[in-house]
């Protein structure tokens, strides 16, 4: 008899198996990861929707009772597809259909040939040879993933100086900071920066933004720039008593003689 072609949940073996089932002849739960913040799952939620996962849960429940563990091989030999997954798992047939698709492409799963001995063989998704199964006809551009897009970000090296500043973000900063002068106080850092070699920072954005809050509230360096007003900085035309003087150590009365 030929070797049969049919789905596998892909790297099985080291996200759905942990030192417990591996020991176990026949399993009755699977350890399902519960991180959602990897790309694969991403993508076949932002795809499919949550019926997407749902069935891609049944899929992987479904292959830890199927035999060889990890793949979508029915116990009559022959391979799951969405009808025969909806008739095992009670879930519509439609839900599998636009799931089967998605999880090819996002790399959930594969296709691989078992041997009689039940060896499992991994295939190339697009040379498997499975006629009439889904996610044959998917276009190519849905096959590719989705480019994430570089955001150029702020950074200050010794050789180029400050980089990623542009013009919309110089903009912003002079409005959040309206006493300072955003370029000499990027002159200024760039100055500490190199006579502090080891002052070096993660996140340089963040570095400006807390530079310019600390001048900002020292009254900034603009022309138009007025001090702030403190405690220990009164605005201009205030008059001390000579209470507040002596609190603040200006001035000292001395002491009068005892009678």
């Amino acid at each position: 008899m030929p070797n049969i072609i049919a789905y596998r949940i892909k790297d099985w073996e080291e996200t759905y198996e942990n030192n417990r089932t591996r020991d176990l002849r026949h399993m009755r739960w699977v350890p399902i990861p519960n991180s959602f913040d990897g790309d694969r799952i991403s993508e076949l939620i932002e795809r499919g929707g949550c019926e997407a996962y749902a069935a891609w849960c049944a899929c992987v429940l479904t292959a830890g009772r199927c035999d060889p563990r990890g793949t979508l091989l029915r116990t009559c030999g022959r391979p799951h597809d969405a009808r025969s997954l909806s008739s095992k798992t009670r879930l519509p047939e439609t839900c599998f259909k636009a799931m089967i698709p998605i999880a090819l492409s996002a790399g959930l799963i594969d296709t691989c040939e078992i041997t009689q001995e039940g060896a499992v063989i991994p295939h190339d998704p697009a040379r498997n040879g499975m006629e009439g199964m889904e996610g044959r006809k998917e276009e190519k551009d849905e096959q590719k993933k989705k480019k994430k897009v570089v955001v150029p970000s702020v950074c200050w090296t010794e050789d180029d100086g400050w980089t990623g500043i542009d013009e919309g973000l110089r903009t912003r900063w002079e409005q959040a900071y309206p006493a300072c002068d955003v370029d000499r106080q990027l002159v200024a850092m760039d100055v500490w920066l190199r006579a502090n070699p080891k002052q070096r920072k993660s996140n340089w954005a963040r570095f400006v933004v807390n530079w310019l809050n600390r001048s900002q509230d020292r009254g900034g360096d603009t022309a138009t720039a007025q001090p702030v007003a403190t405690a220990k900085n009164p605005p201009a035309g205030h008059l001390l008593s000579i209470s507040e003087m002596e609190k603040r150590g200006l001035v000292r009365t001395p002491k009068r003689p005892k009678q």
